[in-house]
């Protein structure tokens, strides 16, 4: 699976992305995973809780001004190739990707500051926005009549090469057989 993450220029940088993964186990109870797939600033993903771990990106309380500049933690793109470790090719499952940012004020602090009054204590003054993919749902009896394409490691691909590379494997492996 390949997923791949822009900051939203009028943001905070990005600090991972994480896949979901959902299933229901052998007595029918829905479970859930998360695996950290990309951290920022070259940090790898905690295997014990999978997580990236903190990348020291801070916030200003008093302006919640959003740092921007390639001195700032975060990463402004991440993407990454992944394969699910625990996966099961007789099992139904979903995926999704979720994107997490680096801090930002919380809409109550930015309230605060223009009221020049103390950020409620009842909530936190920092929030991680997030954004969440479409699910890929696998079904075992759909994916066992297709055949997979060979998992090749993408590193330090541009945009424009990753996408032909992209382009030229499904062709290379879905076009011929469609016209049998």
């Amino acid at each position: 699976m390949f997923v791949w993450a822009m900051q939203d220029p009028k943001s905070a940088k990005l600090h991972g992305i994480q896949i979901i993964k959902g299933w229901l186990d052998d007595s029918g109870e829905p479970q859930e995973k998360v695996y950290a797939v990309a951290c920022s600033d070259g940090y790898k993903p905690e295997e014990e809780d999978e997580i990236c771990p903190p990348n020291g990106a801070a916030i200003d309380i008093n302006t919640c001004a959003i740092q921007q500049g390639p001195l700032v933690p975060g990463e402004g793109e991440l993407s990454a190739v992944w394969r699910d470790p625990d996966f099961d090719p007789d099992q139904h499952a979903f995926y999704y990707a979720r994107v997490i940012e680096n801090p930002t004020c919380r809409w109550s602090t930015y309230d605060a500051i223009a009221e020049g009054v103390y950020p409620p204590t009842e909530v936190p003054p920092f929030i991680r926005e997030r954004a969440w993919s479409s699910p890929i749902w696998y079904n075992p009896s759909v994916a066992n009549e297709a055949t997979p394409l060979p998992i090749e490691p993408v590193e330090n691909v541009g945009q424009e090469d990753f996408w032909d590379t992209i382009i030229q494997q499904v062709e290379k492996h879905y076009s011929t057989k469609l016209m049998k």
